[in-house]
């Protein structure tokens, strides 16, 4: 997917990349942290009736696939579930925590039934422009730089990964040293990307975020405008025409402010992401795995829209 044109189109691009990192869990995080946050997360997930959840995810979620083709059923053996984790710094503490322990829940239940899971995070490498920002001072503050910091993409669990037997990467969803921004926009092309690389069919990527809009105040500050909220906008118009990948979003524990802000915007005939899932508040580890579970869901019903309108597509209008 050529993201190029979508951002020519609302002038969207970073100051510079040549800061940006992406980079595996354990390239960040050293074995004995990794180690640290693995029995973190697992003792509040032994406080926490896991198995009886998963059972009944395992359970439900072949009917779930079933009901999304209208009774022909997705295979879930043709089907990859990525999730796309914010590591913004709002979500230190228990949403980090509950967002782990969910999406290692999640992942265990998609897994039985044949289902293949991935998982990203995004954030930046520091706070408030870092090495991006000092060159843009540097070079003397040119007007409406654009993004002005340092991304940080992690990969904690690829395909190829069982999560049983990875847990520790995965449990450095928790961590709260990574925690910082969140640019969303870029997170979302990065994520599409990597997706589309693997061979099965039925692509979903489930977004799981604690905030409504990106947030990066040296890019917001430096700007005449805030160009963050514009791309991730166009991103996700982009994904959704182009028409190969489900894309839905999680809020967890999205405050007042930004649930109403989500809601005006529904309410004048307008959405960010067309797919939504809403926890307010709530600090609560079962409402933020039923959400999980609820935008896996939704995305299950996007890819089965998306499969029946390239069965029902003439040859020459299939995308390649």
């Amino acid at each position: 997917m050529d993201f190029t044109e979508t951002n020519e189109l609302i002038g969207y691009a970073p100051y510079t990349r040549e800061f940006d990192l992406i980079a595996d869990v354990e390239r960040v995080f050293k074995p004995e942290r990794l180690s640290e946050l693995a029995a973190s997360v697992s003792r509040y997930r032994a406080t926490w009736d896991a198995n009886e959840k998963v059972a009944s995810l395992v359970d439900t979620l072949p009917d779930v696939f079933e009901q999304a083709m209208e009774a022909r059923g997705i295979d879930p053996r043709d089907t990859t579930v990525l999730f796309l984790v914010d590591g913004s710094g709002s979500t230190r503490g228990a949403t980090a925590t509950h967002i782990a322990a969910a999406t290692i829940e999640a992942c265990i239940a998609l897994e039985e039934i044949g289902v293949e899971t991935s998982v990203l995070g995004y954030t930046t490498i520091t706070w408030k422009g870092g090495s991006a920002r000092k060159k843009w001072l540097e070079d003397g503050k040119p007007r409406d730089p654009g993004r002005l910091c340092d991304l940080l993409h992690v990969v904690y669990k690829t395909p190829a990964m069982a999560t049983v037997s990875n847990l520790p990467r995965l449990c450095a969803l928790a961590a709260e040293e990574t925690k910082k921004e969140n640019v969303d926009g870029e997170a979302l092309i990065w994520a599409s990307d990597c997706i589309r690389l693997l061979e099965r069919p039925h692509k979903i990527i489930v977004n799981v975020t604690d905030g409504f809009l990106p947030i990066d105040d040296s890019t917001i500050y430096s700007n005449s405008s805030n160009p963050l909220t514009l791309h991730m906008a166009a991103v996700c118009d982009t994904i959704e025409q182009e028409g190969s990948i489900s894309l839905a979003r999680v809020y967890v524990d999205l405050d007042e402010s930004h649930a109403k802000a989500r809601q005006n915007l529904r309410d004048d005939g307008m959405t960010m992401f067309q797919r939504d899932v809403v926890t307010t508040e709530t600090r609560d580890m079962g409402a933020t795995f039923d959400a999980l579970v609820e935008g896996v869901e939704l995305g299950f019903a996007r890819a089965a829209e998306l499969s029946f309108d390239l069965e029902e597509a003439p040859e020459h209008s299939r995308h390649p």
